[in-house]
């Protein structure tokens, strides 16, 4: 697994790890979590040039 397939896992499971918190006021509320929201965006840009720099080598 390579670095950035690594930081992909990793933002997606931090992502998951926070929509389990029971604690958390959005999991109690039944409420979409901003910040994971924004975790797997993040993890799906990274994933869309992925394509694009392996084909500019």
């Amino acid at each position: 697994m390579d670095d950035t397939q690594d930081l992909i896992f990793r933002l997606r499971r931090r992502a998951e790890i926070r929509r389990q918190i029971p604690v958390r006021r959005s999991v109690q509320e039944g409420k979409r979590d901003r910040l994971a929201h924004l975790l797997e965006e993040a993890a799906d840009a990274l994933e869309k040039t992925l394509p694009q720099q392996a084909a500019n080598r």
